[in-house]
């Protein structure tokens, strides 16, 4: 029984990715995107996976348009790594309407889809790769464990031998204790 569950976690992959399975799975032999923001043009219909940082949000008409900064993904869960640099900047173009103010400025978000037509956005500007969502995910703020944000002021002994609002260099037993 242990033999038929570990052979069923290790051939049933180990990714947690928000992606489906068969998004992650067309996308898998997609080129770098120093190769793909290079030659957009040479890549459209091609199924990609890519992710990074949102710089901004803009809808129009029924439609949304997004401009992300590209971050390489984590192979495992496919979150854009933000520490790491980018390679370029692409936008994401979406048939419907989003939340500006959801999907706002710094938020990490990964997308799955297809190369459309590149954009130019001016005669000195290179062109923009265009990714039309199909699935896209965004990754919600992390935060700093509970046990970080408290940190203590005084040690142990000094919490012992001072009682708590005794401060004997102000006013006694606290601000207005009279």
């Amino acid at each position: 029984m242990l033999f038929f569950f570990l052979s069923l976690f290790l051939l049933g992959g180990c990714s947690i990715s928000p992606i489906t399975g068969s998004y992650r799975h067309k996308a898998s032999k997609q080129p770098s995107f120093s190769l793909l923001s290079a030659r957009p043009s040479a890549f459209i219909g091609q199924n990609v996976l890519l992710g990074g940082v949102i710089q901004r949000c803009m809808n129009h008409e029924g439609e949304s348009l997004m401009l992300i900064i590209q971050k390489p993904l984590d192979p495992t869960t496919d979150k854009p790594i933000v520490q790491s640099p980018s390679k370029g900047k692409f936008y994401l173009w979406y048939k419907g309407k989003v939340d500006p103010k959801v999907y706002s400025t710094g938020k990490t978000i990964t997308v799955a889809g297809k190369i459309v037509s590149p954009f130019k956005t001016s005669i000195e500007s290179p062109h923009y790769l265009i990714v039309e969502g199909e699935e896209f995910f965004l990754w919600p703020k992390e935060s700093l464990p509970s046990y970080t944000q408290k940190v203590p002021t005084k040690t142990i002994l000094e919490n012992v031998w001072e009682p708590v609002g005794f401060e004997p260099w102000t006013t006694g037993w606290g601000e207005g204790w009279w």
